[in-house]
């Protein structure tokens, strides 16, 4: 007999509602993390408002995501939210996000308080934090934050706070396949930029100008096979160009290539999130900054070094070493993040090996530590754990 059948069928969460508020500070970093969050939760079927205030990234990050061409995804200006003719048409969210502790208009505040079913059942809250692997973030992470002020007086926000262990907030993922990929089944627009040669390894650039891009120049040159060096778009291209000698303005001309001996560098267009996840999968060596393409970097599978952004009071030095400490570094990688962050003038380093020089201290570990990550609830599956655990039951009639 088939008990199965005479089972109940076991009921999913109702598809929620959501409105993420970013604001974009500097680097598009800020948008990054915010469109792949939204993104993923359209994916699983909720619909989500995207508020900006600058959504000119969003051109090239996500095309077509301003004109409303993403399902699920209907992107506002920032401003928008303050409006009452506007949120008179927009259906009161279940979940608000608040990206890196960016507060909401009060105009939003006071209209949504307003609202007897939002006071009745108010939508759960949530202070989207900074990725860090620092004790003070596990320990604050899921922690809720009363509101004491304002017309949300009484309503509560609760901090989430991604993470590389299980008891954090996890990791967005990428929707680019694990692990790598023949280069010849990429995008063919990655195929255009990065035609890659037989023997030839592959390193993706993507840095502050502060980096040690001349050192950086000079070590490549002298490798003794072909190497190929992809250098993404922003500011780290111009201080590129001028690194290797060549001309800045002729750095932002999209699939530049220069050749310096067995050294081809190529400057890249900016590029869709997906193509940027794919070409992490393609290369031997990334060299990252930002919170999302370390992320992404660490599941892609490949050796990653980090380029954290400096803070004046020196707080990113403990943030990168409990990083380091996190993910377990050995003392190649270890001397590579001190080589990466010692700032534009930092000579290359007496003894520093290249991933694919230092035997198992280093890229071996690499496709480990996706593994190990990928085998972990996403960021995404656990904010929805947390969102239905606050909400709770639907209130009666």
């Amino acid at each position: 007999m088939d008990l199965s059948a005479t089972q109940p069928a076991k009921t999913l969460p109702a598809p929620l509602r959501w409105d993420v508020f970013c604001q974009v500070i500097d680097n598009y970093g800020d948008a990054g993390v915010c469109w792949r969050l939204c993104a993923t939760l359209a994916a699983r079927g909720h619909a989500v408002r995207l508020w900006i205030d600058d959504s000119a990234p969003l051109d090239w990050m996500a095309p077509g995501a301003t004109q409303g061409l993403w399902p699920g995804v209907e992107v506002q200006p920032w401003g928008q939210a303050a409006n009452p003719a506007v949120l008179a048409q927009c259906p009161p969210g279940d979940v608000w996000i608040e990206a890196f502790g960016c507060e909401l208009p009060p105009a939003w505040l006071q209209w949504h308080a307003s609202q007897a079913a939002l006071q009745a059942r108010p939508p759960a809250w949530i202070n989207l934090e900074y990725l860090s692997a620092e004790s003070f973030a596990l320990r604050s992470h899921g922690l809720p934050s009363p509101v004491m002020h304002g017309p949300a007086r009484g309503w509560t926000k609760h901090f989430f706070y991604p993470g590389l262990v299980p008891q954090s907030g996890g990791l967005l993922r990428s929707n680019a396949p694990s692990g790598r990929t023949d280069w010849t089944d990429c995008d063919p627009a990655l195929r255009t930029y990065a035609p890659r040669q037989p023997g030839q390894r592959s390193v993706l650039l993507f840095s502050y100008p502060t980096a040690p891009l001349a050192a950086l120049v000079q070590a490549l040159r002298g490798q003794h096979q072909p190497v190929q060096l992809l250098v993404a778009a922003g500011a780290g291209q111009q201080a590129l160009a001028q690194a290797a000698g060549l001309d800045a303005q002729e750095a932002g001309a999209d699939g530049l290539a220069v050749a310096l001996g067995a050294l081809h560098i190529r400057f890249l267009p900016f590029l869709a999130q997906t193509q940027f996840d794919a070409l992490l999968g393609l290369c031997d060596l990334h060299l990252v900054r930002g919170e999302d393409s370390l992320a992404q970097a660490l599941q892609a599978g490949q050796p990653s070094v980090w380029q954290i952004y400096p803070q004046a009071d020196g707080a990113h030095e403990a943030k990168l070493q409990a990083y380091l400490d996190a993910i377990g570094a050995s003392a190649c990688e270890r001397g590579w993040h001190a080589f990466w962050n010692a700032g534009a003038h930092s000579p290359w380093p007496q003894g520093l090996q290249w991933p694919w020089e230092a035997g198992p201290a280093w890229a071996p570990s690499a496709p480990k530590r996706s593994e190990t990550l990928r085998m972990q609830d996403d960021l995404c599956t656990r904010l929805l754990s947390l969102v239905h655990r606050l909400r709770g039951p639907a209130p009666g009639p």
